[in-house]
């Protein structure tokens, strides 16, 4: 009689019938990364092609035809990996290619991003002046004097700015989240090729 195979766990059974799967799994590393990197790529593929309104089978193969460089060419080895236009810094002219519409608070993020240190010292700034008019205006409201008005004023420049920072600070967390950073999944070990030494300064205070 036929033996009974065991199954393959659900996620391993996806990735097995995924027609996106199968084309990443053309060309690049896709197949060496680990299933949380490919993840990665499988719904930035997704969020692709409901920008553009294509077919995510179409979209992964563009991205693979974005990657594909001639031997001499002179641009780094990492932009010849879909992953590059996916989720890298090709993203947005990949973007651009396919005709995608990008959503309002995708762009609100990139902008401040582009504008780096600026856009967060301005958002605190913006913060600690409003935190510090609100307290302002109840000193205001229970008629105290222009000095005392401008003391405080002086006084809660700080504390406001401490509150702002906690505020803007917590809004970033909450709305940007943490990073995933692509990896390889390694399941046999580090190859020769991808060996390193990591070297720690140490300072010995005495020769025992």
């Amino acid at each position: 009689g036929a033996r009974c195979r065991t199954p393959l766990p659900i996620l391993e059974l996806f990735e097995s019938v995924s027609p996106v799967d199968a084309i990443l799994r053309g060309a690049g590393d896709f197949r060496a990364m680990d299933f949380p990197t490919r993840d990665l790529y499988r719904r930035a593929i997704e969020e692709l092609a409901r920008q553009s309104r294509r077919d995510e089978s179409q979209v992964a193969e563009r991205a693979l035809a974005a990657g594909q460089m001639p031997a001499n060419d002179p641009r780094p080895g990492r932009e010849s990996d879909p992953g590059y236009y996916l989720i890298g810094r090709g993203r947005r002219a990949f973007e651009k290619e396919l005709g995608c519409r990008v959503p309002l608070k995708t762009r609100f993020f990139r902008f401040n991003s582009d504008l780096g240190v600026m856009s967060y010292v301005g958002m605190v700034g913006v913060v600690t002046a409003l935190v510090l008019a609100l307290a302002l205006l109840a000193v205001a409201y229970v008629g105290a004097g222009h000095w005392v008005f401008l003391v405080l004023a002086i006084v809660g420049l700080v504390p406001a700015s401490d509150i702002a920072t906690a505020l803007v600070n917590r809004w970033i967390t909450g709305q940007v989240g943490g990073t995933l950073l692509p990896g390889l999944e390694l399941s046999r070990g580090i190859p020769c090729e991808l060996r390193t030494i990591v070297a720690v300064p140490t300072l010995l205070a005495d020769k025992s």
